[in-house]
Protein backbone atom coordinates (compact mmCIF):
# COMPACT_ATOMS: atom_id res chain seq x y z
CA UNK A 1 0.00 0.00 0.00
CA UNK A 2 2.43 2.70 1.23
CA UNK A 3 4.80 1.64 -1.73
CA UNK A 4 1.87 2.20 -4.84
CA UNK A 5 1.30 5.47 -2.90
CA UNK A 6 4.76 6.59 -3.17
CA UNK A 7 4.87 5.27 -6.97
CA UNK A 8 1.93 7.41 -7.60
CA UNK A 9 2.88 10.54 -5.76
CA UNK A 10 6.45 10.30 -7.88
CA UNK A 11 4.76 9.90 -11.06
CA UNK A 12 2.28 13.12 -10.66
CA UNK A 13 5.49 14.92 -9.27
CA UNK A 14 7.66 13.98 -12.22
CA UNK A 15 4.21 14.69 -14.66
CA UNK A 16 4.00 18.14 -12.91
CA UNK A 17 7.84 18.85 -13.33
CA UNK A 18 7.50 18.56 -17.02
CA UNK A 19 4.92 21.82 -17.30
CA UNK A 20 5.80 24.92 -17.58
CA UNK A 21 4.76 28.76 -17.33
CA UNK A 22 4.08 31.38 -20.33
CA UNK A 23 4.06 34.57 -19.31
CA UNK A 24 3.53 38.32 -20.43
CA UNK A 25 1.91 42.18 -20.41
CA UNK A 26 -0.48 43.64 -22.36
CA UNK A 27 0.06 47.50 -23.02
CA UNK A 28 -2.41 50.30 -24.29
CA UNK A 29 -1.63 52.57 -26.77
CA UNK A 30 0.03 55.22 -24.51
CA UNK A 31 2.52 51.93 -23.85
CA UNK A 32 1.19 51.98 -20.30
CA UNK A 33 -0.24 48.48 -18.25
CA UNK A 34 -3.76 47.49 -19.73
CA UNK A 35 -5.43 45.68 -16.53
CA UNK A 36 -8.01 43.15 -16.94
CA UNK A 37 -7.56 42.11 -20.45
CA UNK A 38 -8.58 38.87 -22.24
CA UNK A 39 -5.67 36.30 -22.68
CA UNK A 40 -6.09 33.32 -24.55
CA UNK A 41 -3.79 30.17 -25.46
CA UNK A 42 -4.48 28.84 -28.24
CA UNK A 43 -3.36 25.15 -29.69
CA UNK A 44 -1.54 25.92 -32.48
CA UNK A 45 -2.23 22.75 -34.22
CA UNK A 46 -6.17 23.63 -34.50
CA UNK A 47 -6.64 26.85 -32.80
CA UNK A 48 -8.35 24.91 -29.46
CA UNK A 49 -8.39 26.66 -26.34
CA UNK A 50 -5.71 25.38 -24.10
CA UNK A 51 -6.05 28.52 -21.08
CA UNK A 52 -7.30 31.83 -20.47
CA UNK A 53 -7.34 34.16 -18.29
CA UNK A 54 -7.30 38.34 -17.69
CA UNK A 55 -4.50 40.19 -16.68
CA UNK A 56 -3.79 41.62 -13.35
CA UNK A 57 -4.22 45.36 -12.34
CA UNK A 58 -0.46 46.02 -14.03
CA UNK A 59 -1.14 44.58 -17.23
CA UNK A 60 0.58 41.15 -16.58
CA UNK A 61 -0.84 37.54 -16.81
CA UNK A 62 1.14 34.14 -16.61
CA UNK A 63 -0.38 30.75 -17.61
CA UNK A 64 0.84 27.97 -15.36
CA UNK A 65 1.01 24.19 -15.78
CA UNK A 66 1.48 24.50 -19.80
CA UNK A 67 1.60 21.23 -21.16
CA UNK A 68 5.13 20.92 -23.19
CA UNK A 69 3.82 21.95 -27.25
CA UNK A 70 2.87 24.61 -30.19
CA UNK A 71 1.10 27.39 -28.87
CA UNK A 72 -0.42 31.12 -29.61
CA UNK A 73 -1.83 33.78 -27.83
CA UNK A 74 -5.30 35.79 -28.63
CA UNK A 75 -5.30 39.31 -26.82
CA UNK A 76 -9.06 40.84 -26.79
CA UNK A 77 -10.53 43.96 -24.86
CA UNK A 78 -13.74 44.66 -26.16
CA UNK A 79 -13.21 48.24 -28.48
CA UNK A 80 -9.76 47.34 -29.50
CA UNK A 81 -8.70 45.23 -31.68
CA UNK A 82 -7.66 41.08 -31.18
CA UNK A 83 -4.06 40.64 -31.64
CA UNK A 84 -2.81 37.71 -31.92
CA UNK A 85 1.26 36.37 -31.22
CA UNK A 86 3.20 34.29 -33.65
CA UNK A 87 3.07 30.35 -32.07
CA UNK A 88 5.65 30.04 -29.73
CA UNK A 89 6.82 26.32 -28.65
CA UNK A 90 7.07 25.11 -24.48
CA UNK A 91 9.61 22.65 -23.92
CA UNK A 92 10.83 23.11 -20.56
CA UNK A 93 10.96 26.26 -17.61
CA UNK A 94 9.48 29.45 -18.21
CA UNK A 95 8.36 31.23 -21.51
CA UNK A 96 8.30 34.82 -21.73
CA UNK A 97 6.90 36.30 -24.27
CA UNK A 98 7.65 40.32 -25.89
CA UNK A 99 5.15 42.65 -24.68
CA UNK A 100 1.28 43.08 -26.54
CA UNK A 101 0.34 46.15 -27.67
CA UNK A 102 -3.59 46.92 -28.40
CA UNK A 103 -5.03 50.04 -30.43
CA UNK A 104 -8.48 51.07 -30.60
CA UNK A 105 -11.01 49.96 -33.03
CA UNK A 106 -12.81 52.33 -34.85
CA UNK A 107 -16.18 51.78 -36.41
CA UNK A 108 -17.77 54.90 -38.54
CA UNK A 109 -21.86 54.56 -38.89
CA UNK A 110 -22.86 56.34 -41.31
CA UNK A 111 -26.40 57.02 -40.38
CA UNK A 112 -28.62 56.56 -37.00
CA UNK A 113 -32.39 57.00 -37.17
CA UNK A 114 -34.08 56.63 -33.81
CA UNK A 115 -37.86 56.07 -34.64
CA UNK A 116 -40.65 56.43 -31.44
CA UNK A 117 -44.06 55.63 -32.45
CA UNK A 118 -46.97 55.44 -29.95
CA UNK A 119 -48.70 51.78 -29.40
CA UNK A 120 -52.37 51.43 -30.56
CA UNK A 121 -53.89 50.12 -27.53
CA UNK A 122 -51.93 51.73 -24.39
CA UNK A 123 -52.85 49.28 -21.29
CA UNK A 124 -53.06 51.91 -18.04
CA UNK A 125 -53.34 51.57 -14.18
CA UNK A 126 -57.04 52.89 -14.31
CA UNK A 127 -58.08 52.57 -18.28
CA UNK A 128 -57.12 51.23 -21.56
CA UNK A 129 -56.49 54.05 -23.97
CA UNK A 130 -57.01 53.61 -27.98
CA UNK A 131 -54.83 55.46 -30.41
CA UNK A 132 -57.42 55.81 -32.96
CA UNK A 133 -54.59 58.32 -35.26
CA UNK A 134 -52.30 55.18 -35.52
CA UNK A 135 -55.48 52.60 -36.82
CA UNK A 136 -54.98 54.19 -40.31
CA UNK A 137 -50.97 53.48 -40.63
Amino acid sequence: MVAATLLTTSLLWAQNSSLNKVSGNVLDEKNEPFPFVNVLLLKAADSTLAKGLTTNADGNYQFEQVVTGRYFTLVSMVGYQKVYSKPFDVNKGDIPLSPTKLTTSIELLDEITVVAKKPFIEQQIDRTVINVGLSQN
